[in-house]
This record gives structure tokens, sequence and C-alpha cells, in this order.
């Protein structure tokens, strides 16, 4: 080979020698600076249980900014909704206003922080198909929420969208983003003949408002499982909780704008002199209505952290325990008496609550286990485990042979591919060119790699 090919492929071959030597030296110095192995002290320094309850205070954090903004909305729409309180009879037309609220809240979001924006966005087709059903069922859940707060107490309000834990179980199965399990379902309907339990004696029945509430628990469960999907596909750009308000907020708005239209009228709206007399008077309702927007959109980022950081029913169990909280709330402002019977309800709700999190601890202790259980060169740990675990690590083991197989085929196939260069010289150039057009799903590292062998072997 003359010089002129020598100082072609001569810096590719320095540099895969370099990275070579990066990768051993940081090897070493990790070899250097840990622990020696022995029977006593194979397994990893981080603590399962350490790691399970760093995970529980972040997630608990985002629970708490939950239940904080979204007790407080409930208790600000009952207020504004209820006849003997603010009487504003719109619920439709302040969803909607709150709907563009959010928009705004999370564009200027986006704006200020460039680092959380989405590298992508969602094609027409996805959007149509994926992110419009979930913005109309989420605009129809919260519109038929509070239209549902003139009609009925809260009492029977929060009893109703207990029934959401079922809904949300239901879809998650459908799509498939919880096993269905004997404990799990047990849990769910124990927390709910609670939370039943725990309102019955304070309900007022009204049939209107009671299919009102139904009916946004139902789109509320298919709501919540189509948003945890867009958030876990990164190639729809709303795999953060600011982009997916920034995506549905506008769906959500127009379809309750065209409802209020519908339902409400806007020139009964316009025409009210208690709330657009003057320009005080709007003033004042338009403040009433962007405040709750606000703790709308609070709410709504705290629920779309938790739901990425967990699950939907994750989001559903700690749902509960808000309306709990909610309850109490309104014996205090609303003057609803606690019985008995509301007490035992309580305690069967909170004893639903405790239950699923030892199920949840239990599983996030398997989890970690079997993921610590390995080293990064593959040694099995050797700690006390059971004969599952045996035959998991067993299984992992196989794996890895069937890759070690693959990696000889591939050497094997490449070893072939030089033989083929030193008999055909003339397609050189050629098989060059199709390397270029061809790999491109090839790993850059293994790519630049694959270049030095063939250079060597046209040397």
């Amino acid at each position: 080979m003359n010089s002129t090919e020598n100082q072609q492929f001569n810096p590719s071959s320095a540099y895969y020698d370099q990275q070579q030597q990066q990768e051993e030296d940081e090897h070493d110095l990790e070899r250097s600076t840990s622990k020696p192995l022995s029977r006593n002290n194979l397994s990893l320094s981080s603590s399962p249980q350490a790691a399970f309850w760093k995970n529980a205070l972040i997630n608990a954090s985002f629970i708490a900014s939950w239940y904080l903004f979204a007790t407080l909305i409930s208790l600000y729409n009952k207020w504004m909704f209820s006849p003997d309180h603010y009487n504003f009879q719109y619920p439709l037309f302040v969803s909607a206003c709150h709907m563009y609220i959010q928009f705004g809240l999370a564009a200027l979001t986006l704006a200020l922080f460039p680092s959380i924006r989405s590298r992508t966005r969602p094609t027409p087709q996805d959007y149509m198909k994926k992110a419009l059903p979930c913005g109309m069922a989420s605009g129809l859940d919260i519109g038929l929420s509070n239209t549902s707060l003139k009609t009925v107490t809260l009492s029977f309000y929060t009893m109703c969208k207990s029934s959401s834990l079922a809904f949300v179980l239901l879809f998650a199965f459908i799509f498939k983003l919880e096993k269905p399990t004997y404990k799990l379902t047990g849990i769910i309907l124990l927390i709910t003949a609670g939370v039943v339990l725990m309102v019955s004696s304070e309900t007022q029945f009204d049939f209107w408002g009671m299919v009102e509430v139904l009916s946004a628990s139902c789109l509320g469960g298919l709501r919540w499982s189509l948003t945890q999907i867009l958030l876990d596909k990164q190639s729809m750009g709303m795999n953060t909780p600011i982009a997916t308000i920034f995506w549905l907020a506008p769906t959500m708005g127009l379809s309750l704008s065209f409802c209020s239209l519908i339902f409400e009228g806007w020139n009964n709206l316009l025409s009210e002199q208690a709330f657009f007399g003057d320009l005080a008077k709007s003033f004042m309702t338009m403040t009433y209505i962007a405040t709750a927007g606000v703790l709308a959109y609070l709410m709504t980022v705290s629920e779309y952290f938790l739901i990425q950081r967990t699950s939907v029913v994750t989001l559903s169990i700690a749902g509960v325990f808000k309306e709990v909280g909610t309850i109490f709330l309104s014996t205090i402002i609303f003057h609803d008496v606690m019985t008995p019977l509301n007490i035992s309800g309580l305690g069967i709700t909170l004893f639903g609550i405790a239950l699923y999190n030892v199920l949840k601890y239990k599983q996030s202790l398997k989890k970690t286990n079997l993921s610590d259980g390995r080293d990064r060169q593959g040694l099995i740990v050797l700690t006390s485990r059971t004969n599952e675990d045996s035959k998991r690590y067993a299984k992992l083991d196989d794996e890895d042979d069937e890759e070690d197989v693959d990696v000889n085929r591939d050497s094997q196939e490449e070893q072939h591919h030089h033989h083929h260069h030193a008999s055909h010289p003339n397609n050189d150039n050629e098989d060059l060119d199709r390397d270029d057009s061809l790999d491109n799903n090839i790993d850059p590292h293994r790519r630049l790699m694959l270049m030095t062998e063939k250079a060597t072997s046209l040397q």
C-alpha cells in the first residue's frame, strides 16, 4: 500500500487505539479503587432499601404537591359553582379557560427553560390518532366533573369519583400498562369499598349528577392510560409533563369550548349582570377563573410527573388518600358530618392503601435484588437466594452465552469479508461505498473498528 493510503487510514487506527487505551485505563482505575471480590463482599455497596426509600421520598414530594393543589382546586370549584356561594353556573366555560391558561403557562415555561424542551414533536398523523383522543377525554373528564358540582354534594362527588380506580385499572389492563393480578385487583376493590362506605351516609342522590360524575370517572381512566402512553413514547415529543400540557391543552380547550357553546350558551354567559355587568365585575370574575387556572396547571404538572415516575394505578391509589383529605376539609368548610359509618370506611381505605404500599415495596426489592445480583463483569453474586432466583440467573447466563455466539458469528463473517477483499481487490471502492450507504445503523464505535480492519486488509 502506498504512502497516500497509509495517511488515509492511520488516523482511524490511531483514534481506535486511543479509545481502546482509554477504556483500559478506566477499567484499571475502577479495579484499583473498588473493594476486592470475596464470598463475603460480592454484592454492590448500594442497599436496595436505601434506593427504594430515596425513590419513595421523591415520589412523596410530588404526591404532596398534587394533594395540595388538587384539594385547593376542588374546594375552589365547589365554592365557585355552588348556588350557596359564588353561584357561577358555567363550569364548562371555566374549564375551557383553564385549558388556555395552562397552554400559556406551559409555553412560557418551555421558553424560560429550554433544557426541558423535547427534541421531537408529534407528526400530524400521531397527533390525530393518539394525542387528540387523549385531549378530548381529558377535557370531557374535567368538564363533566365541574358540571356535576352544581347539583351534587362534595361527598357524593367524592364517592362517585372513587370509581375511577376501577376504570383506570380496566384501561391499564387493556393497554397492558399493568399486569392484572388477584392481589392488585383485591386491593383496588377494598379501597373502593372503603371510600363508598365512608361517604355513603353523607350523600344526597341526584341521578343526572351521578351520570355526569360516573362518565367523568370513565373518561378519567381512559385519559390517564393514554397519558402514560404518550409520556413513555419518545417519538411523540411528550416525554416531559410540560410538553404534554403544551400539546394537549389546546385540544382540551377547544373541546370544552365547543361543549360550553352548545350546552351553556355564551349569550347567556355574557348577559349575566352579577358577573359581567361592568368592568369591575368582569375583572373580578376573570381573576377568580385565572386563579383556578393556575392551580389547575400546578396540579396537572404534579400529576404528569407522578405518572412519569410511577404509573396510573399508583396515581389512583394516591388519589384515594387525597379524597379522604378532601372529605375532612369539606366537614370543616361545608359542615359535613362524620358518622361512625364514615370513620369505618376511612379505616378500610387506609388499610387498603397500606396493603398496596407493602405490595409495591416487596416488588421493588425483588427487582432491585435481581438487577444488583450481577456485577459489571457478569459474575454471579454469592448471596443467599431462592431456587427461583437461581433459575433467573441461569437464564441470564444462557442469554449471555447466546450473545457470545452472536459475537463469534459476526467475527467469522468479518474474516470471510476480509478474505473476499483479498481475492477481489477491484471491488474495494464499491464495497466502501456500500458500507457508507448501508452501515448507518451500526454503532459508530464498531463502524470505526470495521473501517480500520478493512484498511489493514487492503494493505
